[in-house]
């Protein structure tokens, strides 16, 4: 139940004049916090905490990182790059056309490498699938683009590995049935992220439960520094998405977890370009700022809405929506 700053006052000195010599004991104090806690029913929630999580944590940023306990907000780990594998399997020579296109592209469109079956073939027709198959893969061995991929045949299908990270995607085209598979992406280095949702503000503990803020407006310890841009609250904002620049002053008006239950802004070094996806997008979001000091910012909660679209953008990115990418 809600109670006013008056009836909290009022309890706290009817607790203290009952206790007779008028000085706040142990039970006495105890009997308040509890009060006030249960005061914010309606802006706040209780979640079983992790052993590590104490009262010196209160004011701090919590995360459900997938333990089901409340822990103070740290970062997952770097990820290593993921060099690209794809395996092309052949078993008739009815399962490509003379328009069945390979398209191979890095970072540098310049590379990029686009053949069909007459290409690959070069006026010769294989005898069985196995000599497709070495036709493909000679095809791409002399190509002069191909210089970071190696090529084998094993157990009657064609690997291919990219040797050093360049972002390389694989895609077949107008083959009569689904002749390549993706055995791993090419994928960046990944920096530290916050991968974990922030659950809320530490405000107090209760035996072996965390008292969490759900308030739609809550004030957090700023980790570095920041200005707020007050135009991205005008509608008629002069904002132009083609300027890098612009995009970035927007970038920087996010709040997301920092390391230790701070928070931070988002930043473009926060990311890593593959193409025409981030695929280091795996950051959870807070809010918007609207007020900040040195070393505090007032937030807008938008983390139910960024939750959201996290789930929206990691489908996006799907193999099921892959396969609708205008390469196909």
């Amino acid at each position: 139940m809600f109670k006013t700053p008056q009836q909290l006052n009022s309890e706290i000195d009817q607790n203290i004049t009952s206790n007779g010599t008028e000085d706040i004991t142990g039970p006495v104090l105890n009997a308040v916090l509890k009060s006030m806690v249960g005061s914010l029913n309606g802006n706040s929630f209780s979640m079983p905490k992790d052993a590590s999580v104490t009262s010196g944590d209160i004011g701090k940023l919590l995360m459900n990182d997938g333990s089901g306990t409340a822990k103070v907000y740290q970062y997952a780990a770097a990820v290593n790059e993921q060099l690209g594998e794809w395996k092309i399997a052949i078993t008739a020579l009815g399962d490509t056309f003379d328009n069945t296109s390979i398209t191979i592209e890095s970072f540098d469109d310049d590379n990029d490498i686009h053949f069909t079956r007459l290409d690959w073939r070069d006026g010769n027709t294989p005898a069985n699938a196995l000599e497709e198959l070495e036709m493909i893969q000679d095809y791409i061995d002399n190509h002069p683009n191909a210089e970071n991929l190696s090529t084998s045949i094993v157990n009657d299908e064609l690997i291919i590995s990219e040797d050093s990270y360049e972002g390389v995607q694989i895609f077949v085209i107008n083959s009569d049935v689904e002749i390549l598979t993706v055995v791993s992406r090419s994928l960046p280095p990944l920096p530290a992220a916050p991968t974990s949702f922030p659950l809320g503000k530490l405000i107090a503990i209760e035996g072996e439960n965390a008292i969490i803020s759900s308030a739609q407006v809550e004030t957090y310890n700023l980790d570095g520094t920041l200005e707020i841009e007050h135009d991205i609250f005008n509608m008629a904002m002069n904002f132009d998405l083609a300027e890098p620049e612009d995009v970035i002053a927007i970038l920087e008006q996010i709040i997301i977890p920092a390391p230790d239950g701070k928070v931070k802004t988002l930043s473009i070094e926060d990311f890593q370009m593959n193409r025409r996806v981030f695929d280091s997008y795996r950051h959870f979001f807070i809010g918007l700022p609207i007020a900040a000091t040195s070393n505090t910012v007032t937030v807008l909660n938008l983390r139910n809405f960024f939750h959201l679209t996290n789930y929206i953008v990691k489908l996006f990115k799907s193999p099921f929506f892959s396969q609708f990418d205008d390469n196909d």
